[in-house]
């Protein structure tokens, strides 16, 4: 494992460049820098990011390499995880890990979901530890894909975010 630079659980190496995109994205509206010529800053631009990558180039990983991923960010000292994810159905492991986590006192933010449907039929949303974002359009309601349900503890806007974008990236900030 690479303590400085991250660590590729997808590839089995520490290389952990974001080839999707997604995770550079999320990563700049959480801590970006201010006053760094792109016109952004993050919520919390002073915060420490831990490079760990556990999806492949299309975006998609195995719930083993995110599973992986998330007790090595536990056992390392993270605060929070951020996992803005979704798979139908329920996981066991990742419900597991979650729960580790929170025994451990890092809190798990996890996604509700992109397809417009009840959130409890995804996972991680429907792990009981989680703590589930839901996405806001630019008037403050619930973005028409943004899963939904009691569990979804707060909405926040997730769409049109100007953030950072990775190099070579595929991913779309729409």
């Amino acid at each position: 494992m690479d303590d400085i630079k991250g660590y590729d659980f997808a590839n089995s190496d520490a290389d952990p460049i974001d080839d999707n995109g997604h995770g550079t994205h999320v990563a700049g509206i959480i801590a970006a820098v201010g006053n760094n010529s792109k016109g952004i800053i993050g919520v919390a631009p002073k915060a420490k990011v831990m490079a760990l990558k556990w999806s492949g180039n299309g975006g998609t990983g195995m719930s083993t390499c995110i599973a992986s991923a998330m007790r090595y960010a536990v056992d390392e000292g993270a605060d929070i995880i951020n996992a803005s994810i979704e798979a139908g159905g329920k996981s066991s492991l990742l419900e597991e890990v979650i729960n580790y986590a929170y025994s451990k006192g890092c809190v798990s933010i996890v996604a509700s979901g992109n397809e417009n449907l009840d959130a409890n039929y995804f996972n991680p949303a429907n792990a009981a530890s989680a703590i589930v974002i839901g996405a806001s359009d630019k008037n403050d309601k619930r973005s028409s894909f943004s899963n939904y349900d009691p569990k979804v503890d707060i909405i926040a806007p997730g769409k049109d975010i100007l953030s950072l974008l990775a190099s070579n990236s595929n991913y779309s900030q729409n």
